[in-house]
């Protein structure tokens, strides 16, 4: 008997899951909005940005900087990422490498001590928003831990973006990641914040 209820409860949640997942926003959805958001035009230069992690109940468990400065040659690009931290925890760093593809593609792989992602998973634009999946193999208490996440940026304006990241592990959702960028000006100090 409390095997069949189990079962009945497990088919249930599926069934829920399943249509949270159906019910999603698609990307195309955005193709004919404005402006128009590629990573290789916003991540070239220096960029700034301010963010926090919050867990399962919404609580803010983290908050940090980030400072970014991107260089594209052709249809290659590398983005050198710092992330500072709040409360103290060490800075991380992670160096990413893109590929355009296409005009609304782009080929993403990062190493540093920020994380490792896993494969080379493919960032898609479409109008003004942009959607990576991917997972990464992320220090935690002196072990990595595999996660997965799911990254939605949304441009405010031609300088401005807005991050927005689920995080799941083992399928589970495991926190969230907000994050806004701010497109410096290309002055030597603003270059120098990475280096």
């Amino acid at each position: 008997m409390e095997r069949k209820i189990a079962l009945r409860v497990l088919l249930a949640l599926s069934f829920l899951f399943s249509a949270a997942g159906c019910a999603s926003v698609k990307l195309d959805e955005y193709a004919n909005t404005s402006p128009k958001f590629t990573l290789r035009d916003f991540f070239t230069g220096p960029v700034y940005g301010v963010g926090m992690r919050q867990d399962n109940d919404r609580m803010v468990t983290q908050r940090f900087l980030v400072h970014m400065v991107g260089q594209w040659n052709g249809r290659t690009g590398t983005l050198r990422e710092r992330i500072i931290y709040v409360d103290g925890t060490p800075a991380r760093e992670r160096k990413w490498s893109f590929v355009q593809l296409n005009d609304h593609s782009v080929e993403v792989t990062a190493r540093g001590t920020a994380g490792d992602i896993v494969g080379t998973p493919k960032a898609e634009s479409a109008g003004f928003a942009t959607h990576l999946a991917y997972d990464a193999d992320v220090p935690t208490g002196g072990t990595t831990q595999r996660v997965h996440f799911d990254q939605w940026m949304y441009m405010i304006r031609p300088d401005v973006v807005m991050s927005r990241t689920r995080m799941s592990r083992h399928g589970f959702h495991d926190g969230d990641l907000t994050v806004l960028y701010q497109k410096l000006a290309p002055t030597p100090e603003n270059f120098r914040s990475v280096q």
